[in-house]
């Protein structure tokens, strides 16, 4: 992982690289003839090959950027169509239409833009959002709760709203463009801390990961937990309702799964970090008393990737199962949260903590609402022993 931070990734489609270096070139020199400090690293340019450019080293810069510069040529829309998603920075978009007829009062036009949402972005982040939402950038979460469905976020919600010593925030607020909610706890150190509730805006590790590499480069909270519902699986000691704190997540990538030609699925094992591990040991037996009917399962793994597994007898699901023996269910979003952490060096404490609402069958429909709500209940109140004595 790169530790290089960038203010500016380009992103560009053009097949013109010499006239895009001298474009970043220029446009250097006018900020820098505007008072803004640039050093070697303030901006970094990559071309898109395809509309799913998204190598490693892509990732990684752009993780570490700040704003997004579109120079879009009409090779660049021919790539990307109208499917232009930075949800997790701020975008500047410059359109081009020809090279050849830009005049230079065009070029002073578009340097002048970027300058304008450079300061812009920087009073935001300063003063308020155009809604009224408060910046934190002063007070951040210290902890970080993930759901994903409508229903994990209603089930947290309510597990606050039972426990008196949390208290739920006024409202909604931002740091560097991410929205959360923010909640205080007490916790048994009798010292109050502040958590926020987030969600990625979509479902899918691809979306948890862009989401995880925000919060690592931006809010630097001490925990993140990510929290809800998964598919349990059949004949491996899980019942319905069970909590599973993943001692590990196996991430598999169905793109290397072909029917017919390769037989195996690639796969990477992740560790859940000890400090965590050690925690929730040591309070399975008091949680367990309060859970009652249901187990917590904290020495075992949660298969993650972004397939949906509905039927008993599909082939893919059977092989995802066969990958390892402690893999005791399947879920879609964890695999982003680890990976990214992974992948960025930065020693961090993460967790998934879900429970068993079905068993990925054809059966997964029934009574889906109360099913799921009660399940992703469960697993909040398990996410806030955690949160309590972290």
């Amino acid at each position: 992982m790169t530790d290089t931070q960038h203010q500016i990734y380009v992103s560009y489609a053009d097949a013109d690289e010499d006239w895009v270096v001298t474009f970043i070139s220029e446009l250097k020199v006018f900020l820098r003839n505007q008072q803004v400090t640039i050093d070697n690293n303030f901006i970094w340019y990559k071309r898109l090959l395809n509309k799913f450019d998204n190598t490693k080293e892509s990732i990684e810069h752009l993780a570490v950027s700040r704003y997004v510069l579109i120079i879009s040529t009409p090779d660049y829309k021919h790539i990307m169509g109208n499917e232009l998603d930075f949800p997790n920075h701020t975008v500047i978009s410059l359109d081009i239409a020809n090279k050849a007829e830009i005049t230079r009062a065009q070029y002073e036009q578009w340097f002048i833009k970027v300058l304008e949402n450079l300061n812009k972005s920087e009073k935001t982040m300063e003063e308020t959002d155009p809604h009224g939402i408060k910046s934190s950038s002063a007070s951040l979460p210290s902890y970080v709760v993930i759901t994903v469905t409508d229903t994990e976020d209603e089930a947290f919600r309510n597990v606050i709203a039972e426990r008196k010593e949390v208290k739920m925030g006024s409202g909604l607020e931002n740091h560097a463009g991410q929205y959360y909610t923010p909640f205080h706890l007490i916790n048994a150190r009798d010292e109050q801390v502040k958590c926020g509730l987030i969600r990625p805006i979509k479902k899918g590790g691809q979306h948890s990961q862009s989401l995880v590499s925000v919060l690592l480069r931006n809010f630097k909270s001490q925990l993140i937990i990510m929290t809800g519902i998964c598919g349990g699986i059949k004949g491996r000691g899980v019942k319905l309702n069970d909590v599973i704190f993943a001692n590990s997540v196996i991430a598999y990538n169905t793109q290397y799964f072909v029917k017919d030609y390769r037989k195996g699925i690639h796969f990477q094992e992740y560790q859940a970090t000890p400090r965590l591990s050690s925690l929730i040991t040591n309070l399975k037996t008091e949680l367990s008393g309060q859970l009652k009917t249901c187990k917590i399962h904290s020495e075992k793994s949660l298969a993650s990737g972004d397939s949906l597994f509905a039927d008993l007898d599909s082939e893919l699901r059977q092989k995802v199962v066969d990958l390892h023996p402690d893999i005791l269910g399947f879920e879609m979003e964890g695999h982003g949260l680890f990976h990214e952490t992974w992948n960025s060096a930065i020693e961090q404490d993460v967790a998934i903590i879900k429970a068993v609402s079905d068993f990925a069958d054809e059966k997964m429909t029934k009574n889906k609402d109360n099913r799921q709500l009660k399940a992703a209940t469960l697993a909040a109140r398990v996410t806030f022993e955690i949160l309590a004595n972290y």
